[in-house]
Formats: structure tokens, sequence, C-alpha cells
């Protein structure tokens, strides 16, 4: 028996029969989080047939976050996913590197040459009369292959199919999930003016790798998202085995496994932070709303294809801001050093939002001056974004060791002395202005406590002798003056 495929009446046909009927969803809600996991909801009105829905393809979830309800309060019964197979893409190229060793006649050009197939890619080998012929796969126009070929299959992608209660044609879907492949990124503009005001913008950059999405309300979501498996995909994805979501897991004894199998919810039911009227319509439009330690700035009716990404304003408002300079004093050397201070602005978020981690643009006078990273703020929290190194403010310092209590304390099979230690930090300031400058010195050991030293301490290490302590100084240093800060603390070292 002959099998010929000729390339311009190549053609198959795929019918799946007794499916459930389909129709579409559409993306209704996005909440993205930073870390590139995101929250999707879909809904529309989905036909019926015996009480089964279908939804035609599974979603890319992750695990335990999937859920599908009836906007009507009509009992879901099941969910499940399905999958057929169809024939495989019957090109003349892809049977031939199915079937090499088969005795085949291929139409080239005007002539046929026959032999046996050695191979098809990245050129067709024939071998015929004790020749090997090489022949461009884009040459040939036809095949006749003598005997039975072989033809591979492949899976048509999955459905997700569901059955409701009752007997009623459609019902309306609410469909939602976490997945991947949306992410966001803030930035800011500053504009500094010369009253001590600046404006301040926040834009978001959405990143579209996942799907369509066609007037979908849009939330960015501000705060530290703790998704304990958005590393592994849901199993109603059908896109793995189960050994391969046991792996995922870290099954065989592995204790993300065994923490799961301990009933460790990933996530209950994470719901929309906007409030939907009765007729499923959006309520006023707002700048954002809270859920619990979250923050959303939201955008309305965004419609952006898969592969795209767009920008959209959240937030402008007009602060106040202060210029302030900045010294942090590292180590704990003994010579005198000389440490670099930053020109920085402090602003006090004034706005009823709260600020979010990203990089920072400041313009003066129409022009960039600087790039920095805004660090989260609270709403009436203040922020310090660094502008550029300021030469003419210097800081100079030195410690030194003015007392010594020879084995004060006996611990750990040893003996420590108590050593007091003075430091002198000396500020000039080269301006023809006043400054205010902020200084902060970490150190191990426990600072002696003045009026004008504020003192934070950090959590004790186990075994430690000396606490770990941060010294902050905020001082006024009239232009062409130079102002003088003293400070002491007590260290424990080992003889």
């Amino acid at each position: 028996m002959h099998f010929r495929v000729a390339l311009a009446a190549l053609a198959f046909l795929s019918v799946s029969a007794g499916s459930a009927p389909t129709s579409e969803l559409q993306p209704h809600t996005l909440i993205v989080f930073k870390d590139g996991v995101s929250w999707i909801e879909h809904r529309g009105d989905l036909t019926l047939s015996n009480g089964w829905g279908s939804i035609p393809s599974t979603p890319q979830a992750i695990l335990g976050t999937v859920s599908l309800t009836a906007a009507d309060g009509t009992t879901v019964d099941e969910v499940r996913t399905s999958t057929a197979s169809k024939p495989a893409d019957e090109s003349i190229l892809t049977l031939l590197i199915q079937n090499p060793g088969k005795n085949v006649t291929l139409r080239v050009g005007d002539r046929d040459v026959s032999g046996r197939l050695l191979s098809a890619s990245p050129v067709v080998l024939l071998q015929s009369n004790g020749k090997t012929i090489a022949i461009g796969q884009e040459d040939v126009s036809a095949v006749t292959f003598d005997g039975e070929i072989v033809r591979g299959e492949t899976a048509s992608p999955s459905a997700l199919r569901f059955r409701v209660a009752g007997n009623a044609a459609t019902v309306p879907v609410r469909f939602s999930y976490l997945r991947k492949d949306f992410g966001w990124f803030p930035d800011y503009s500053l504009v500094l003016d010369d009253q001590g005001r600046a404006t301040l913008t926040l834009r978001a950059t959405l990143v579209n790798d996942g799907e369509e999405l066609r007037d979908t309300d849009v939330f960015f979501a501000v705060g530290v998202p703790n998704f304990k498996f958005g590393h592994v995909e849901s199993p109603l994805s059908a896109r793995q085995s189960l050994a391969e979501l046991f792996n995922t897991l870290g099954g065989g004894g592995g204790g993300g496994y065994q923490l799961f199998m301990a009933n460790a919810n990933v996530m209950e039911n994470l719901r929309s932070p906007v409030k939907y009227v009765e007729d499923g319509s959006s309520g006023e439009t707002t700048i954002g709303d809270r859920a619990e330690d979250f923050f959303f700035y939201s955008r309305k009716e965004v419609t952006l294809a898969k592969g795209e990404r767009a920008a959209f304003p959240l937030l402008q408002a007009s602060v106040k801001y202060a210029n302030v300079y900045t010294v942090d004093l590292v180590g704990a050397e003994s010579e005198e050093t000389s440490d670099k201070v930053w020109h920085s602005i402090r602003l006090r978020n004034s706005t009823q939002t709260p600020w979010t981690t990203a990089p920072a643009l400041v313009f003066a006078k129409g022009r960039p001056i600087g790039q920095a990273m805004l660090q989260y703020a609270p709403v009436n929290g203040d922020t310090t974004i660094r502008l550029t190194v300021a030469n003419s403010i210097t800081v100079n310092r030195s410690e030194a060791e003015v007392s010594r209590q020879r084995e004060a304390i006996q611990r750990f099979n040893s003996k420590w002395d108590a050593v007091t230690i003075e430091g002198t930090v000396t500020v000039r300031n080269f301006k023809d202005e006043d400054v205010t400058v902020a200084i902060t010195r970490n150190i191990a050991g426990e600072a002696t406590r003045t009026g004008d030293l504020r003192v934070t301490r950090g959590a004790a290490q186990p075994r430690a002798m000396n606490p770990s302590e941060r010294l902050e100084w905020e001082v006024a240093v009239d232009a062409g003056k130079t102002k003088t800060i003293k400070y002491q603390y007590k260290v424990f070292v080992q003889e």
C-alpha cells in the first residue's frame, strides 16, 4: 500500500464528540503583587448541556487557589480537567522525520527520486543504488511511502469541565486563581521647587506575559506577599504528572511535602478588595483600598495584549521636603577618619496612601539631579533619598580607649575586660547657608546616653558579650562654622 502526501493538499480534520458547550470568560479583575504572583478573576455567563459546562483551557494556576463558583448561588458539584488527542500536524517534513528507514519516492522539482530514507534533518538523506543523496528540505514538494507509516498524535489543550445542580441552560460563573506571568514595577519622579515642596508622582509599569486583558480592573498591591506554594502548579492545570507534582512539593520526605500533607493551606480564598454592587458593576472609582496589611492602587478598564507593557500614573501629590545631609560612620578605626557626606532630602508622606519602595528620579529647575531608592513610607511617615555627595561639608571622627577595667567579668570560661571608648565627630560647614547633618554610627557595645543622642538596640545575639546598637544624631551647623560632638560606649573584650 502506498501513502502519498502532497504539499498543496495537506489537511486534517479533528472532531471531538460529546463535549460540553463552551463559552468565553472575560478577565474581570487582576491583582498584581510585586513578586510576580497575581490573582485573576474571570466572569461570564456559560452555556450548559445536561448540567455540564466547559472552559476551553485549564488555568496556569498555583496550587490550592482555583475557585469556580456560580454567582447566582447555584452549587458547583464537580470540576475536572479533560484532554483529547488529535492527529499531529502532518507536514511533509514531520512525516519524513517520523519515518527514517522507510522506502520513499520524493518529488524534487520536475523529477522523482527513490531510495531508503536515512534522515530528514537538517537535510533529507536518501540511500539509492549504493549512493547517498542529500536533498534540501524546501525542495521536496511531495512524498510517497512504501507500506505503512508512523503518524503521530498530540494532546489537544486541556479543558476545564464543571457540573452544576439543576437544569439551567446558562450559569453566571466566577472563575479565579493565583497565577504567574503578570508583574508590576513602581517608580517615582520628584520635582523640587525652591519653596520646600515637591511634586511626587508614582507610576506603575504593568508587564503582561499572561493573557489578553480587556476592560479589566487592575489593582497594584503594596505590601510583602507570602505565597508559600507560589512555585507549585495546581493539579487542575494538568501539566504535571503525579510524580512531578510530588517532586515539586519536595516529596520523598521533603519538608514542603510534609507540610502540605499536614493540611498547611496555601490560601483558602483571596477576594478582590473592590466591593461590587448587586448588578455586578463596580462601585465608585477610588485610588485604592486596604486589605489587612496590603494597600491596593487601582486602575479601571485596562486593555492590554499578552506580551505588551504599559505604564500608568497611580498617584500625584504635593508634599513637603527638607534638605538634610547624611553620613554613616562605618567601622571602628581608632585613627582619624573622614566619612562621605550625602546631600539628601527628607519627605513626609502626607498623602492618604503608603509609598511603596521604588526607584525615584529627582528633578530641580527642570534638570535631573539624582536617582535613588525611595524606601517604603507609611502614611504620616518619613523617608530620605540621597541625591549627591556634598563636598562642601566634611565630617571627621576618631575613637580612642579612655579606660579599661581588667577582668571585669568572667563568662564562657574566659575573662573579659570592660573597655570605655570615646569618639569625637567634627562637622565643618563650608556652605554659605545653615545645614542639618544626620549622623549614624553602628557599634558593638553599650552607649552612654546623652540628651542629643538617640540609641536603638538591635536584637540580642546568642552568646554575644556586647549588644548591637545604632547611634543617631541630628546636628545643626551654621554657615561657615564647625561643630564637635562626643560620645562614649562600653565594650567587653577578651584578655
